[in-house]
């Protein structure tokens, strides 16, 4: 009976232990800015927002397409391609896709369709201590812009 008793406890303490980071995962937005189907984007401010997006271990992010355009968010560089991480396909107007982020590190994303919108996501890691992301600031690329129009040729 007692080893019943311990059992049973042994047995909710994991299952507790497993459920609680899902219970506090928190859900952050990403959207493009209004425009960000055409090139310039990049040189007006940014074309995703917020960038680059600051967030926890298990915490889950939903980009939600807010431009009349259709987009996809696909882990990776564009002048590199897609890293396999994550991958929404195509996102139509007012469409959404959301995925989860499990491990900490530096995620860089970038839509197929328009490959000068680029961003990053910093994913720390989870029951660290309070983490204050620094000021947001838009740097624009410094490279000519022929890499992500060559891979956008080759995809037309």
């Amino acid at each position: 009976m007692k080893n019943l008793l311990v059992l049973s406890i042994s047995i909710l303490f994991v299952i507790t232990v497993a459920i609680m980071p899902q219970v506090y995962a928190d859900t952050y937005s990403i959207k493009p800015a209004s425009g960000s189907g055409a090139p310039g984007c990049e040189t007006r401010g940014g074309c995703i927002f917020p960038n680059p997006l600051y967030i926890e271990e298990g915490d889950s992010v939903r980009f939600i397409n807010t431009d009349n355009a259709a987009h996809t968010i696909t882990s990776g560089l564009a002048d590199d391609g897609p890293d396999g991480i994550f991958d929404s396909s195509l996102i139509m107007a007012s469409g959404m896709y959301t995925f989860k982020l499990t491990n900490s590190g530096e995620y860089p994303y970038f839509c197929m369709v328009h490959p000068w919108m680029q961003g990053t996501i910093i994913v720390k890691e989870s029951g660290g201590s309070t983490y204050t992301p620094p000021p947001t600031t838009y740097t624009p690329p410094t490279s000519s812009g022929t890499d992500w129009q060559s891979k956008y040729m080759e995809i037309l």
